[in-house]
């Protein structure tokens, strides 16, 4: 224990979590690249709670890249009501290729016992659910490029706007973006990286 640092230990909060809907509306079809389509995302949040200790243990089912289910025991309170003592940073978890939004779910649960809302994606087209890795291991990965980096912009935006018990809670000045993989790359686009198409870059490469 006098090794352990500080944050590691969990926080002072009980922690909820939520599973909701969120659409961000006339996107880029990456079907054709020509259309637009409402893009419908799942996320799960966590939350510094109210909780009673005898309610009900959130689990997190998912499936493996060879589509086997399973099922991980969490330590948040599904649907508990959340804490309104103060306003709580913004925390937004990007899955890599393929993942699945609760895939970190012990870094969410840890963030949110210390005072932290934090949001984790499912980002249409790259979980492991909707891709079979075995057959068609690459049918995601144009969507992945195209939509990482706007689902969480989108997410960031909504969630600093959402007008509800949950949004009225978040400190919107204060948000962050962690990404694991893809979601990394994300990532690094949202806070404002890119390619560099720029012909002495590629000359430099050896291109």
């Amino acid at each position: 224990p006098t090794a352990t640092p500080e944050l590691a230990n969990p926080g002072k909060w009980s922690v909820g979590v939520r599973t909701m809907q969120v659409t961000n509306p006339e996107q880029l079809s990456t079907a054709d690249f020509q259309s637009k389509a409402d893009r419908k995302l799942t996320v799960e949040v966590w939350y510094p709670a109210k909780a009673d200790k005898n309610e009900q243990l959130a689990t997190y089912e998912n499936v493996t890249r060879l589509h086997k289910p399973f099922s991980l025991q969490g330590s948040s309170y599904r649907d508990a009501p959340v804490m309104k003592d103060g306003k709580y940073p913004l925390v937004v978890l990007s899955h890599g290729y393929t993942g699945y939004r609760t895939i970190m779910f012990y870094l969410a649960e840890h963030l949110a016992s210390h005072g932290y809302i934090v949001v984790g994606i499912d980002h249409t087209d790259s979980t492991t659910g909707e891709v079979d890795f075995e057959k068609s291991p690459f049918s995601g990965f144009p969507s992945t490029l195209v939509n990482r980096a706007r689902d969480q912009q989108f997410v960031l935006d909504h969630f600093s706007s959402l007008n509800s018990d949950l949004g009225k809670q978040i400190d919107s000045e204060n948000a962050s973006v962690i990404g694991y993989s893809m979601g990394g790359y994300g990532a690094v686009n949202t806070v404002g990286g890119c390619y560099d198409f720029q012909q002495e870059s590629y000359r430099l490469l050896g291109f």
